[in-house]
């Protein structure tokens, strides 16, 4: 079935026409807009899509969200980050991989992109990649084995073991004396999260449009021969357990829940006909800028400049106000210590810069109250917003300056070149420059 593939901010329309969807879709995708909003949740569908009029028609506008969205017909929707590239030819297909890259540098306690070299991502769907990074961890699972577990059992059984239930046992046993009403724990293969594995095997055997996908899942099936199917999703999520023993489960059980329960990064997770796999971008592109430029200094240690420096993200030790005991976090996305000092404050933002000086190039007041904030409380004068590079945006386009209560703050604003190699090599080639 046809996927239609759109970038962030642009408009799905309804129609026959080759960008656009039928009018039943999107009846069915404008119901999950209008639907899917959970306040007392928070959870908020036009997080993700807004609704607008385009030419006296109703439109919906997608957010700053990529990732997948399937309609109850199995009709998927692509949406892309909007990345200005230096070759036009394969946009898509280049478009796909740098999202990819950039989504292997997520927490791993989210989801952990594992060998991403070995991904066949070569003009594949977003959906069918997704499915291929779950196979990838299953693979490693069943070549280091299925972990068994002690798995809880009643039953009314022919012999005597573990416990007797004294009150089931008369109520279904008062003429079958021969029986037993136990229960016990048994060591054995069809503990929870390998039902969960199973399950989301049969349910992609359904859903995936890849002959190589496809060959996998029933490949893999071959290992789950001895465990049953999960009959209840919620009950053998609420079994699953973290221990040492179990490490190669985690990443499983978070793909497992995106296909089985339709939650993921997007900030609704609700029971719809429509389901989705969606990733902020914003989350995105702060934990691939964290991670890469913590690569890029460790690279960097024959530099005797960068030998002694240190990279955290979500570093958060002020609050804004002391009284009332401490209110108000101020968590910098990226902060670069040397000597156990704070010497570089950087925070990431998702967001299209425009070419126009007298408008600010776009960097919003917001967004430098933040940062002013930054500089005072924890005592650093080297700021720098980080933004995606565009067409109309050379790399480092502008440093803001201001003298107060003796402390010079300067805003640094740095455009990265997502498409560039080299990209975090020169921006701390910047960052040493400015320093």
């Amino acid at each position: 079935m046809k996927t239609l593939i759109k970038k962030e901010f642009e408009i799905i329309e309804q129609g026959n026409a080759e960008r656009q969807i039928s009018n039943n879709r999107f009846k069915l995708l404008r119901d999950f807009v209008l639907k899917a909003s959970d306040v007392s949740k928070k959870e908020y569908a036009p997080d993700f899509f807004k609704l607008i009029v385009k030419n006296s028609k109703e439109a919906i506008k997608v957010q700053n969200y990529v990732g997948v969205v399937e309609l109850p017909d199995g009709f998927r929707i692509e949406i892309l980050p909007k990345i200005d590239l230096s070759d036009d030819d394969k946009e898509c297909d280049k478009t796909r991989n740098i999202f990819l890259k950039m989504l292997q540098c997520m927490d791993e306690n989210q989801f952990k992109v594992s060998d991403f070299a070995n991904l066949n991502t070569s003009k594949m769907p977003l959906f069918e990649i997704f499915i291929q990074m779950f196979l990838n961890d299953v693979q490693k699972l069943t070549r280091m084995g299925l972990k068994s577990g002690y798995v809880h059992i009643e039953e009314n059984s022919k012999t005597f073991k573990g416990k007797l239930l004294v009150s089931q046992n008369i109520r279904e046993n008062l003429v079958h004396q021969e029986r037993f009403y136990v229960e016990y724990d048994e060591f054995q293969l069809n503990r929870p999260e390998n039902r969960l594995v199973k399950s989301t095997l049969l349910y992609l055997n359904k859903k995936s449009n890849s002959d190589s996908n496809l060959a996998e899942i029933r490949r893999q099936l071959m290992f789950f021969e001895q465990v049953e199917a999960s009959i209840n999703y919620e009950a053998d999520f609420s079994k699953v357990v973290k221990t040492r023993n179990t490490t190669e489960y985690e990443n499983l059980m978070a793909w497992a829940r995106v296909f089985l329960q339709n939650k993921s990064f997007s900030t609704f997770s609700g029971k719809t006909s429509v389901r989705s796999i969606l990733f902020p971008m914003e989350k995105v592109f702060e934990a691939y800028v964290a991670k890469m430029l913590r690569k890029a200094v460790i690279k960097e240690t024959e530099d005797d400049y960068w030998r002694e420096w240190n990279v955290r993200s979500q570093y958060g030790a002020k609050y804004l106000f002391e009284v009332p005991s401490n209110k108000f976090h101020m968590r910098p996305d990226i902060v670069m210590k040397k000597d156990d000092k704070i010497n570089i404050i950087l925070d990431t933002k998702w967001k299209r810069l425009v070419n126009d000086y007298n408008s600010n190039y776009g960097i919003s007041q917001q967004d430098m109250y933040q940062m002013f904030a930054y500089g005072h409380k924890y005592n650093c004068p080297n700021i720098w917003l980080i933004y995606p590079k565009n067409i109309d945006m050379k790399e480092n386009i502008q440093k803001f300056e201001s003298d107060c209560n003796s402390l010079k703050i300067s805003v640094s604003v740095y455009c990265l070149d997502l498409d560039k190699k080299g990209a975090f090599s020169l921006l701390l080639s910047h960052l040493k420059e400015e320093k």
